[in-house]
């Protein structure tokens, strides 16, 4: 379950100490499961989702048959005469069943819903607790969920945080390329070396694909990663500028030299016959990257001399993770997410020379479309996991070399 290097959790496995968990709300329910009492398990556990494991023909389009009926037998899990229902936290989640999802619950509304069942958390893993859904740990759940609002930020209750699963690659074209999904994933507390079964839940990542990309079927699936891999796609005015600069800095000037820049624009816009107003558009984008970038620059997202040669980084970030929610929509099997995947990881090799030059010019495409110049949350959601990504000696970017041979 923890992938090659970890043993199955048994009865005769070694110590705690030799146990290497998926993140560090797995460590801490790891230590807590020793307890006499049910209490600290609780604790750790208030306010966190977990996942129900349940045959796909009992959903219908991201919505559960009867979610608010408890699961059936057929799901328990059985040890010799004691039979319980599985959960599990995001971190110990096992890949699903063929023809089966995960499902996202709260913990304290299943362990109302149960009324009285047997629970068992983390399955033969070392966080395992088997459990009761009593009314009186039903109402210690929901009062530690007063006491604790809002704590499951990400799935796993600590966005912002650096986390892999060692049953996906760390190393290889595949790592490569699914590291420039990384910024979502840091931000969402998600691995981000993870192609799995779920990303947030199968109703979730099926609401996430409908309300955030108009996305409701396999079809509209490999249309959007199409989209977001054309040659000739993304933020086309702000790619024109961007090239016209790359120019004038072949011809010796300073990236920084705003009217050289403009006279390349010019010059762009007179051999593409535009008319004025074009130009007037394109000088405007200009003088908005060029803040952007000073900004960046005071933030450690460019270096001192450093600006942006594309922002196609971005939609390259959010293929990788286009691929992702697909299959764990149930929209894509895993060789096209995988493929997609691969094929972002090539294009931005070929676009980019390093981690840090993709990372600034995937968080200029976001921002020139969110964030407005307000240097806001969305310039944060930016920021913070290009620090972790690039400061953490545990990032993937910082252990996996930009340029990889191709496959």
């Amino acid at each position: 379950m923890f992938g090659p290097g970890h043993r199955q959790w048994t009865p005769s496995s070694p110590p705690l100490a030799d146990f290497l968990p998926p993140g560090p709300l797995e460590a801490r329910l790891a230590e807590a499961a020793r307890a006499r009492s049910d209490e600290p398990y609780l604790q750790l556990l208030a306010g966190h989702r977990l996942f129900v494991q349940v045959p796909h023909g009992r959903t219908d389009h991201g919505r559960t048959d009867g979610e608010d009926r408890p699961p059936g037998p057929d799901l328990l899990h059985t040890r010799g005469t004691d039979r319980a229902l599985p959960l599990w936290t995001r971190g110990t989640l096992p890949p699903a069943e063929p023809g089966h999802v995960f499902l996202s619950r709260d913990c304290a509304g299943l362990f109302g819903q149960l009324r009285g069942g047997r629970i068992v958390v983390a399955p033969e893993t070392p966080a395992e607790r088997r459990l009761t859904a009593t009314p009186e740990n039903h109402r210690t759940l929901l009062r530690l969920e007063r006491e604790r609002p809002h704590l499951d930020g990400g799935c796993h209750g600590h966005t912002g945080a650096l986390l892999h699963r060692s049953s996906w690659p760390v190393h290889g074209v595949l790592a490569q390329s699914l590291a420039l999904g990384a910024h979502i994933a840091v931000h969402n507390g998600l691995p981000w070396n993870e192609l799995g079964d779920c990303w947030h839940g199968y109703e979730e990542d099926r609401e996430l694909l409908r309300e955030s990309w108009g996305v409701h079927s396999p079809e509209g699936w490999r249309k959007a990663v199409d989209d977001l891999l054309d040659r000739h796609g993304g933020d086309r005015a702000t790619e024109v500028a961007l090239v016209a600069r790359l120019r004038a800095v072949a011809c010796g000037s300073r990236p920084r030299d705003v009217d050289v820049w403009d006279e390349q624009l010019g010059l762009v816009c007179l051999e593409a016959g535009l008319p004025p107003e074009a130009l007037d558009q394109l000088r405007a984008r200009a003088r908005r990257v060029a803040r952007y970038e000073a900004r960046f620059r005071a933030d450690g997202l460019l270096p001192a001399d450093g600006f942006v040669t594309s922002v196609r980084g971005y939609d390259y970030g959010r293929a990788v993770n286009m691929a992702r929610w697909g299959l764990a929509a149930r929209y894509a099997d895993r060789a096209a997410a995988e493929e997609a995947v691969l094929r972002a990881g090539r294009m931005a090799r070929n676009r980019y020379t390093s981690w840090a030059a993709f990372s600034a010019g995937y968080v200029l495409g976001r921002v020139l479309r969110f964030d407005d110049e307000e240097f806001g949350e969305w310039y944060g959601h930016g920021l913070g996991p290009h620090r972790v990504l690039t400061g953490d000696p545990a990032s993937p970017w910082r252990s996996l070399d930009w340029r990889l041979p191709a496959r």
